[in-house]
């Protein structure tokens, strides 16, 4: 029952009206980018579900009738009935948000920092903030796309095609570039750093296959088994390397910008290609830029290595107290 309620109550959130009277289903609301929003939901059903509803407990080796099964189901009632109200209440203000184009608004202003021509200072925060927001379970305000749309990137491509060289670009400093180029190696936080460093550290079968299951997808930067599975969404283990060290990457690639050690990506990259070769296909095989890469995330891994330590630890160390509790409730 309260599961049901609880895939109910996403759908209904998830209706938007129209202004023409229609009414569609809003897919952000069903997708990982409002992941956060729907373990929350989970939660508070399954909260609403044990504050509200009356349990009927039976006694070990009793057998279950069917009125046992009607009489749960009738203490249901209420939960379910304020889950509703509370869900078409929400569902009231998202509607008004979605009306007045509120939420696109905002996701158009936080793209055009994003991708513009924006102080550098602001670059790194939006990359901090989307990260940030992944890690949350939010989408955020980058795209895997090279952000070849935008002015500036057009600025960038003509000024390479022109010259035959991505050095010297009117935009050098671009944070869609820099991003999908430095900062997004399998994904949101660097998931392939953070895949190979769980392969090198961790020793156990069901770790080692956690990383195998998932190599193939962060390679082409699909990380949602991995940022679920491990887990490093709302980890606060995570929190760190995830979010900030793509803003060290940003960092170190732009001062190799500066002194001209490697160009700035400006031309298109397939959707899908492995994070380590985007810089090295948007800079037209700049086999300098591939070195790079490869280093920054050898880096990468490098950093995250003690942070899975930690994890590692602390996850047996949580096993340890289970199987004492286990034992003494024996």
């Amino acid at each position: 029952m309260p599961g049901i309620t609880g895939l109910v109550t996403s759908l209904l959130l998830s209706v938007r009206y129209t202004p023409n009277r229609g009414v569609s289903f809003d897919q952000n609301m069903m997708s990982y980018g409002s992941l956060l929003g729907g373990l929350l939901v989970g939660y508070l059903v399954g909260q609403i579900f044990r504050w509200l509803g009356k349990k009927n407990r039976l006694k070990p080796g009793q057998p279950i009738h069917t009125v046992d099964i009607e009489e749960q189901v009738a203490a249901y009632t209420r939960p379910i009935l304020v889950i509703m109200l509370g869900a078409l209440a929400i569902n009231f203000v998202l509607n008004l948000v979605s009306y007045y184009s509120s939420y696109t608004q905002a996701a158009a202003l936080m793209q055009s920092l994003s991708s513009g021509n924006t102080p550098f200072w602001l670059e790194l925060l939006m990359v901090c903030l989307t990260t940030l927001l992944e890690w949350l379970g939010i989408i955020g305000s980058y795209n895997f796309q090279l952000g070849t749309d935008s002015t500036e990137a057009m600025a960038n491509l003509n000024y390479a095609l022109a010259h035959h060289t991505a050095y010297g670009v009117p935009y050098p400093y671009l944070g869609s570039s820099l991003y999908n180029s430095f900062a997004n190696f399998g994904g949101i936080g660097l998931a392939l750093a953070l895949l190979l460093a769980m392969a090198i550290v961790a020793h156990s079968y069901n770790e080692q296959r956690m990383v195998r299951a998932n190599f193939l997808p962060v390679l082409f930067n699909g990380n949602t088994g991995l940022m679920v599975g491990l887990p490093v969404l709302l980890n606060p283990l995570y929190i760190l390397p995830a979010v900030f060290l793509p803003m060290v990457n940003i960092l170190i690639a732009a001062f190799a910008i500066f002194i001209h050690l490697i160009p700035t990506p400006v031309y298109w990259v397939p959707d899908g290609t492995p994070g380590p070769l985007v810089a090295y296909v948007g800079s037209n095989g700049n086999f300098v830029t591939l070195l790079f890469t490869l280093a920054l995330l050898a880096f990468d891994v490098w950093v995250y290595i003690p942070f899975v330590r930690l994890s590692l630890a602390v996850e047996g160390r949580i096993r340890e107290i289970d199987a004492k509790e286990d034992h003494k409730d024996v």
